[in-house]
């Protein structure tokens, strides 16, 4: 993914977000059961200007939406209190 390589900048979020899904799936595989390998969505956040090159209006009012703070508390509560559920488990039940 090079700079000015003819992408638009909503281009380049996209090619980047699926690198770094891919990257996860990647050490997952890599690390097997070594480790837990956790990638974190928070979801459609309007208002954060990422669709500000977009053709398409995204409203702010889709049904799932979330507002920043929202998408922020998934980020740093409801996903780390998935992966440390995930986490304490494996360890229960791997040793």
């Amino acid at each position: 993914m090079l700079s000015g390589a003819g992408q638009t900048p909503n281009g380049r979020y996209s090619a980047s977000k699926f690198i770094q899904l891919l990257s996860a799936h990647w050490w997952r595989r890599q690390l097997g059961d070594k480790a837990v390998v956790v990638a974190v969505s928070p979801g459609m956040i309007p208002g954060t200007g990422l669709n500000r090159d977009g053709v398409v209006k995204m409203p702010d009012n889709l049904p799932d939406a979330k507002s920043i703070p929202e998408g922020t508390y998934q980020i740093l509560v409801i996903n780390f209190v998935q992966w440390a559920s995930a986490f304490l488990l494996a360890v229960l039940f791997n040793g």
